[in-house]
This record gives C-alpha cells, sequence and structure tokens, in this order.
C-alpha cells in the first residue's frame, strides 16, 4: 500500500474520495484528509505519504502554491491537482511544478481510478529504481576501495584508462585527480619473514608505507600479489604539493625503510618515479620503478647509468607500451608474435640512429634483456636466457654495433624466455587455476603466500600471479582474504568460539588486526556480526 493524502477546504469532498473511490483497491491508504493546506504542510513530513491530492481552489493558499511548499518537505511525492475550473493558465502552471495529473470537478470515477491506477504504476517504478540505485550507491561505497584499487592497477600495469569507473571514483572522492601533479612509489616484495601469517604482514607492510607517504600528499594504494604501489599527489586542503624537493625526501625515506625490513630478514625493492603532470602518464611512471628495481637488483648503479646515457633525453620517448606489449606476449608463451612485437619496439629507434643518437637503441636493448634477467628466474630457477655479466650497456654497444643486431640478441633471447613460459603452461589455464583453488581451498586457513601455492602445484610464483589475474580478475591474497571472511562470519554464526578463537581459526594471531580487517570487509565489527548472527 502506498500512502496519500487529501487535501481540500470542502470536506464533503474530501469524504467522498474516501467513500466513493475505495482507494484500498488501487493500492493506496489515507493516512490523512486536511481542510486546511497550512495544516497539511506541518504533517507532510511525519506522514510521508507517496501521493498527494490536492484541490486549486483554497482559501489562504492555493493549490500551486500549496505544491510549491510541499515539494521543499517531500520532493519525491507524486501531486495531483483538482479543480473546479477548465483554466489552462492552472493547467499550465501545474505541469511546471510537475504536477502527475489535473482532473477537472466534478471528477467522473472512470477518470479518478485511471488516475489511480497510472500513479500507482508510476510510484512503483519509482522506488523500484530509487531502491536499485540506492542499492547501487551502497554497493559503491562498501567498495570503493576495490574499485579504486581495479582503476590504478589497470591504467599502471594496462595502460588502460576506464573512463566509466574513473567518473564513478571521482564522485566517491570528491575530487579531480585527471591533471594533477604526481609521482608513482612501488614496493616489490620478495620475500617476508617472520612467524606472522603472510598475508597479514603483506597488508601490514602496505599500511606502514601509506602511512609514510600520506605525510608528503595525498595517497591512493593499490596492489597485485608481490608488490604495492602508492600514486601520491597534492593535497590543496592541507597546502602540500608535489615538487622535486619532496620526491627527494621520499627518495631518501623509502631507502631508509627499505633497508632497515632487509635488516629483518624481508627481502623488499622500492621505486620512485619521476614526477608526472597528468594521471593517464601513471603507465610510464610505473614502467619507471620497475626499470629503477630491475637496476637496483641487477646491483647497476643508477645515478651512474642515467648519467652516461644522459646525453640525449629519451625518457618521454621511450616505447615503454610497446616494451609492455612484447613482455605480455612472452607472459603468455607466444612465440610465434615475438618477431613482430621486437619490430615495433625498436620503430622509433631508426629515427634516433638516422640523427646519430645511437644510444637510443642500445638503451631499448639494455631494458629488454634487463626485464629479461629478472623474470627469468621468476619463471625457472635454472633458467639463464641472460648473465649478469650481459647487463652493461657499454657491453652492449660493443657486441650489438649495429640496430639489426640488437634486434637479433632482443628477438632470441624473448623467444627463449617466451619457450620457458609455454612449457610450465602445458596445462590449460583453467586446470591450473582449478588445482591452486582445490590447495587453497584445504589450506586458506592457514600461513600460505603465492609462493606456497605456486609450489604446491609446481609452477612458477610469477606465471601463478598473472594467470590468477587473468582467470579471476582478483588477486590471490583477496581471494584468501575474502574466503577467510566468510569462514569467520560462518563461525560466528555458530556461537561456540570466542571471537579471538575466531581470528586463530581462520589463520590471523593478531586479534587486533583481524577485528579492523573484519570491520573493513563487512561494515561491522566482530561482536556486531555476532550478536545478529545469534
Amino acid at each position: 500500500m502506498y500512502k496519500v493524502v487529501l487535501v481540500d477546504d470542502e470536506k464533503i469532498v474530501l469524504e467522498g474520495i474516501q467513500k466513493v473511490y475505495h482507494l484500498e483497491e488501487y493500492g493506496f491508504q489515507v493516512v490523512g484528509a486536511f481542510a486546511d493546506a497550512a495544516e497539511a504542510l506541518e504533517h507532510l513530513a511525519d506522514l510521508a505519504p507517496e501521493l498527494i491530492i490536492t484541490d486549486m481552489k483554497m482559501p489562504k493558499m492555493t493549490g500551486l502554491e500549496f505544491i510549491d511548499h510541499a515539494k521543499e518537505i517531500l520532493p519525491n511525492a507524486e501531486f495531483v491537482v483538482l479543480s473546479g475550473h477548465d483554466d489552462f493558465v492552472f493547467a499550465q502552471e501545474s505541469l511546471k511544478l510537475g504536477v502527475a495529473d489535473y482532473l477537472l470537478k466534478p471528477v467522473k470515477k472512470d477518470a479518478f481510478t485511471q488516475m489511480l491506477t497510472k500513479l500507482h504504476e508510476k510510484i512503483h517504478a519509482k522506488l523500484a529504481d530509487q531502491d536499485y540505485y540506492s542499492r547501487v550507491e551502497s554497493w559503491l561505497n562498501d567498495n570503493v576501495g576495490d574499485l579504486t584499487s581495479k582503476f590504478f592497477e589497470d591504467l599502471s600495469e594496462n595502460d588502460r584508462f576506464d573512463q566509466t569507473l574513473y567518473q564513478l571514483l571521482e564522485k566517491q572522492h570528491n575530487e579531480d585527480i585527471l591533471n594533477k601533479r604526481f609521482l608513482l612509489v612501488r614496493v616489490d616484495i620478495g620475500n617476508l619473514s617472520g612467524e606472522e601469517d603472510y598475508i597479514s604482514s603483506v597488508e601490514k607492510l602496505g599500511e606502514t608505507v601509506f602511512s609514510i607517504l600520506s605525510e608528503y600528499g595525498k595517497a591512493h594504494r593499490f596492489q597485485t600479489d608481490d608488490a604495492i604501489s602508492y600514486y601520491v599527489c597534492g593535497d590543496q586542503n592541507e597546502n602540500r604539493q608535489i615538487s622535486e624537493e619532496v620526491r627527494t625526501q621520499i627518495i631518501e625515506e623509502m631507502r631508509a625503510f627499505i633497508q632497515e625490513e632487509n635488516e629483518q630478514g624481508n627481502t623488499l625493492s622500492a621505486g620512485v618515479s619521476r614526477i608526472h603532470d597528468g594521471l593517464k602518464e601513471l603507465f610510464q611512471a610505473r614502467n619507471e620503478c620497475v626499470r629503477y628495481i630491475f637496476m637496483t637488483n641487477a646491483e647497476l648503479n643508477i645515478q651512474k647509468d642515467e648519467h652516461e646515457l644522459g646525453r640525449v633525453e629519451v625518457d618521454a620517448k621511450l616505447p615503454y607500451l610497446e616494451i609492455e606489449h612484447l613482455f605480455q606476449e612472452i607472459s603468455a608463451g607466444n612465440t610465434e608474435a615475438i618477431p613482430d612485437e621486437i619490430r615495433t619496439v625498436y620503430e622509433p629507434a631508426k629515427a634516433y640512429i638516422a640523427a646519430d643518437v645511437k644510444d637510443y637503441a642500445s638503451l631499448i636493448t639494455f631494458l629488454i634483456i634487463l626485464r629479461i634477467y629478472q623474470m627469468q628466474a621468476k619463471v625457472d630457477p635454472e633458467l639463464e636466457v641472460i648473465r649478469h655479466n650481459q647487463l652493461d650497456i657499454r657491453r652492449i654497444e660493443r657486441e650489438y654495433p649495429t640496430l639489426e643486431s640488437q634486434m637479433r640478441l632482443s628477438t632470441a633471447s624473448a623467444e627463449k624466455l617466451a619457450e620457458a613460459v609455454a612449457k610450465q603452461g602445458v596445462g590449460s589455464g583453467k586446470k591450473i587455476i582449478q588445482e591452486a583453488l582445490d590447495y587453497i581451498e584445504q589450506h586458506f586457513c592457514e600461513n600460505i603466500s603465492l609462493a606456497d601455492v605456486a609450489d604446491a602445484i609446481s609452477i612458477s610464483k610469477n606465471y601463478l600471479a598473472n594467470l590468477f589475474k587473468k582467470e579471476l580478475d582478483i588477486t590471490l591474497i583477496n581471494y584468501v582474504t575474502n574466503l577467510r571472511i566468510e569462514e569467520a562470519k560462518r563461525l560466528l554464526r555458530q556461537g561456540n568460539l570466542k571471537m579471538y578463537e575466531v581470528a586463530g581459526a581462520v589463520g590471523y594471531n593478531d586479534y587486533a588486526y583481524f577485528s579492523q580487517l573484519f570491520k573493513k570487509h563487512t561494515g561491522v565489527t566482530l561482536s556486531a556480526y555476532k550478536s545478529s548472527a545469534i
């Protein structure tokens, strides 16, 4: 039943509508009938009707004036006007106010019942839409963190800008970050020591770095299974801007943090991008972080190498996207596509060589073999496509002096790595994922990591991470966390265990941390959920 309020200065009309038209048969219940429009206004907020039927000509206040005031109180209500005059001006003004129907007195029964039928359908459809959009908005509020991570991850890893998702996030975060200056910080996770649950350790690591970077600007965090990234931009509310001085401070603080973590037995690497002038440069910033980390892990002096290569400003012109496409084919084990991808990557180098800028091609080759060097151990610890002593720009120029020879080196190395990936993926992706899910289902309450799952099904963790994201569109860490939260809900509903025992049963030995995680994922505290479930 939808609620209706009647307003007419003639009491006989109010009584007649209720007795003659049997509004209940059309899905309406009269919750108020007023002969005084001002009195009706005083009660509208409490009565909250979906439909208001009002006379046009009333003392002290016309029907149009009443509707104008009533809309301020109930902007979503529907209004129907009854008038004893076939006045075009009244009808026109009613339409301007958004009145749903305009009926002449004396009202014919057929016209009135048709109006009731039409308004019931309209109100039903409108409330259904409101309910839908309310649920969508609630879902967005609950999942804004995951949606933000997905947006940033797609843009940084695949150079894919999701315009629709950006508009949603812009509204949710109430800020436009499209053209802000920013820098990117990336932390690669090699290994985490200690007895604490691996997934908890990753989350706490992420929170710690987030706290550090939030001191310098507004930070957005997003992550994969083996890396956590932070987009850091200025904060106008606190008058903080991203500058070279700030970047230097972040580099020094991250260097100290990584050194401290590594001294404690954790294996972490970090890279900081240059400052960029718009969100759509996030992919380039990501590649700068990756290159920094690659060079660090290869024990190269970044400052020295970048200075030696600095005779031409090539960073902004490097074919980062094309290199990424090449490694997507390598990761897929697609050897046939590699020659074409290599030709595309080196195409810009021809113009630089014509201009006698030979460093450009060598830098492309260096970046490719450096990434192959880093990736080969993840595919197979015994694999040696590129040796450490080959990671030398001057050696590349000396041993491969022409563009064609460098392209042959890159092609042969890429094909060899792709073949190794293909051998690991002899079973179908879905079969491998099913084996991983079966293992996770049996062990998700234990201290497991991406490496544990990969070892259990005999593939590299890098390949598993890529396959998991491709097939399920979720990181393995998030998948395991979701399983743990659902299991915790089940145990809480049973009511047999204390809350700290539930935390331990699903793999968390830090009860305080688990309490925070549970509220973050469910929106309610452990105690509130347990109370409502029992």
